[in-house]
């Protein structure tokens, strides 16, 4: 783990990659500090396929990080012998030494040195929101880069540590850096994985069922939670396989045949009829009796919402046939949002929309957040029932009823299927009814599995987050499926705040049937196997690009430097010009 010389201090090498070995040591001789001194500083860089000296570079996409303090690291010195591996140069740090490192890089390596000029030293105060959003969208940039070697302050070190590593690097944010001691770490991209938060809904699951007495769910209800985790690793498996436009497209259509069955001759007691889809229920009085039951609306707008978030992207971001045919998707799945007549269907289509829109920028996306939230403005002003607030004090009596019956059991909560069993009456303008679902998300996970549900949860957003800031210039991800993934999901948790959506109730022969549904884990499986396919495809870059660890001639004229500007694509800046 450490590398010693009597001239220098010890090193700290990286940590131990999942699935990596430790490789032969990394030396990298002429190391100089601010005495004078120079030394063997050997260190052991945990990468995949790490190869010893003489042997061909076979290195995985992901930075290498050296953190300094103080002006003390001279990194042309440390960073010569990366020469032979062909390293791009990212230095982050004060802005009056950027220009000096870069050209010192350029002119002593014969290395393509790339200043980020946005990336500085964390800020203080207000800005600090700021420079961490920077840090962390500059970390998603190199994140999955072959041959990167990033320079950073301490500081910034320990955020990107934080950022390219999560939990696992914890222990190395605090690790004291003494100025004359360079930290140096591997990081390896990875894909996006769910496995700890899914461990950590299950334990919270059952421990919810073992610590709180009171009746077991039924078979039907463990078996739909098996479901939904097969659904997961199917979806991700297709999307690494590159199929997920196939997934897509299955979700739109069961979207839409669920509107026939909200519209069917047994519609259910608690909708909403009014002078806009009067039409719809007459004529699917009509329609043949199916065993199905018929499902609420605002469970088929839901799922609508997630499916406009599909067809869009592709409208938007496909080309040729597949982009005339989600146009008509969009505009029939639009229409069909319309008729369920639910408010929290049309803000998650709104906000999935909105979200879609973003990636052709900022005009694109206010023309549609303009058209639609006049479209969902006439519509509301259609019919009286749109404009009670009737539903919404019946919501508040069950999120009520649900915090009172779950406090008690605030950590483990009361278990999964356990909240219709519980036999609570709630009161509302269509009289007293048992209260079944929370109408909430939040609500409902906390209820089902506790403390440990929200924390999954919030862990699963904050993985999420990561792969937003990604920039989508350059990525093996499809841009429809970027844009389209992210709005159905984010219209999936807007529909959460007024809806139980990650549940749903089954009726068949008089039994009532609680069951998990599969479809954030489907969407969830998506976004991880393409993030599969994406690393592979960076994977395979890197492994193209691997050179003999040997010396090289300068790739550009001496002086010459790449300069990454904010929001500007690189242009060379020659030494003899400043």
């Amino acid at each position: 783990m450490e590398g010693r010389s009597s001239a220098v201090p010890p090193v700290v090498s990286a940590w131990r990659a999942a699935g990596a070995g430790y490789a032969a040591p990394y030396t990298l001789p002429q190391y100089a500090h601010d005495q004078g001194a120079t030394g063997t500083l050997a260190t052991t860089l945990t990468r995949e396929r790490l190869p010893a000296s003489g042997e061909a570079a076979r290195l995985g996409p992901g930075p290498v990080l050296i953190g300094c303090e103080g002006s003390s690291l001279r990194p042309e010195a440390l960073a010569r012998e990366l020469d032979g591996a062909r390293f791009d140069i990212v230095y982050t740090g004060p802005q009056r030494r950027i220009r000096e490192a870069a050209t010192a890089l350029a002119m002593r390596l014969g290395l393509r040195p790339v200043v980020h000029e946005a990336l500085q030293e964390l800020p203080g105060g207000p800005a600090a929101l700021a420079g961490l959003l920077r840090t962390a969208r500059f970390a998603q940039e190199v994140r999955l880069r072959p041959r990167v070697l990033v320079i950073a302050p301490g500081g910034t070190l320990r955020v990107l540590l934080l950022l390219l590593g999560g939990w696992r690097r914890l222990p190395w944010l605090w690790r004291p850096v003494p100025k004359s001691e360079p930290l140096i770490c591997a990081c390896e991209g990875a894909a996006l994985s769910l496995r700890g938060p899914f461990f950590l809904l299950l334990a919270g699951l059952a421990l919810g069922l073992i610590a709180v007495p009171g009746p077991w769910p039924g078979w039907t209800t463990f078996a739909s939670l098996l479901v939904a985790l097969l659904a997961y690793r199917w979806a991700a498996r297709t999307a690494a396989g590159g199929h997920a436009g196939r997934i897509a497209g299955l979700l739109v259509a069961l979207a839409l045949a669920g509107v026939p069955l909200a519209f069917g001759p047994d519609p259910v007691d608690h909708r909403k009829v009014t002078s806009f889809n009067a039409w719809a229920y007459r004529l699917g009085a009509h329609l043949p009796q199916i065993i199905l039951p018929a499902p609420n609306p605002n469970a088929v707008a839901g799922l609508l919402a997630v499916a406009l978030a599909l067809t869009a992207a592709v409208a938007l971001y496909g080309q040729g046939r597949r982009r005339h045919l989600a146009s008509a998707a969009t505009i029939l799945t639009a229409g069909a949002l319309i008729l369920t007549a639910s408010r929290t269907g049309w803000c998650a289509g709104v906000a999935a929309l909105l979200i879609v829109a973003a990636g052709r920028g900022r005009r694109v996306a206010t023309i549609a957040l303009g058209l639609s939230g006049l479209i969902v403005t006439a519509f509301l002003s259609t019919s009286p029932a749109l404009g009670s607030t009737i539903d919404l004090a019946i919501r508040q009596s069950l999120w009520q009823a649900t915090i009172a019956m779950v406090r008690s059991h605030a950590f483990t909560g009361i278990g999964l299927g356990r909240v219709a069993q519980a036999g609570i009456i709630v009161s509302g303008a269509f009289g007293q009814a048992r209260l079944e679902a929370t109408h909430n998300m939040l609500l409902q996970l906390w209820a089902d599995a506790g403390v440990l549900g929200l924390l999954a949860w919030a862990w699963t957003l904050l993985l999420l987050a990561r792969s937003v800031l990604a920039p989508v210039e350059g990525r093996a991800m499809p841009t429809w499926a970027i844009a389209g993934l992210y709005g159905a999901l984010l219209a999936f948790l807007v529909q959460g705040l007024f809806e139980t959506n990650t549940i749903f109730i089954w009726s068949t022969g008089g039994a009532r049937h609680q069951l998990v549904s599969p479809l954030p884990f489907i969407l969830l499986g998506l976004l991880s196997g393409l993030e599969q396919a994406e690393v592979h495809a960076a994977r395979a870059a890197a492994q193209a690009a691997s050179r003999p660890l040997r010396p090289m001639a300068p790739r550009l004229a001496p002086g010459q430097v790449t300069w990454l500007k904010q929001d500007a694509p690189p242009h060379h800046i020659s030494s003899s010009s400043r």
